[in-house]
């Protein structure tokens, strides 16, 4: 083993981020304006592959090759988004924003069978609901 010297002003390779943990408002996450915020959460669930995936927050749909996941914001842009996903075998995990279970359900069935339906997540527009369900669903 050969022992690397390196100046102190250098650094050392590193790679990894750091997230502010904070408190979003509440009323502004209830009204859907905080995705951006959510974003990198949402890259966490799917296994924090490739880099920190970053949006406008007005894009109807997001496809994240190098993080292997993508996001459905807007119903209506369903069929682009499953071409994309035909197209673009890179995406293992998908989250479909929207209030309606139907609709998930339906969309569910229409995705390519390379995503599994474990890794195709219901969120709902009021991100605030996912939580809520969750804990309310888990006996807290």
């Amino acid at each position: 083993m050969v022992e690397e010297v390196r100046s102190m002003g250098d650094g050392l390779p590193a790679n990894l981020d750091y997230f502010r943990l904070g408190l979003l408002d509440p009323d502004a996450v209830e009204m859907g304006g905080k995705f951006t915020d959510l974003l990198p959460t949402l890259w966490l669930m799917a296994g924090a592959r490739g880099p920190v995936p970053h949006a406008k927050g007005t894009e109807d749909f997001l496809v994240f090759n190098a993080c292997s996941f993508a996001v459905l914001r807007r119903e209506r842009s369903f069929r682009k988004l499953n071409q994309a996903l035909r197209d673009d075998g890179n995406i293992e995990r998908l989250y479909l924003i929207t209030d309606s279970r139907e609709a998930f359900i339906e969309m569910s069935e229409q995705l390519p069978s390379r995503i599994s339906p474990r890794q195709r997540i219901h969120l709902y527009k009021s991100y605030l609901d996912n939580f809520r369900i969750n804990v309310s669903g888990s006996g807290v």
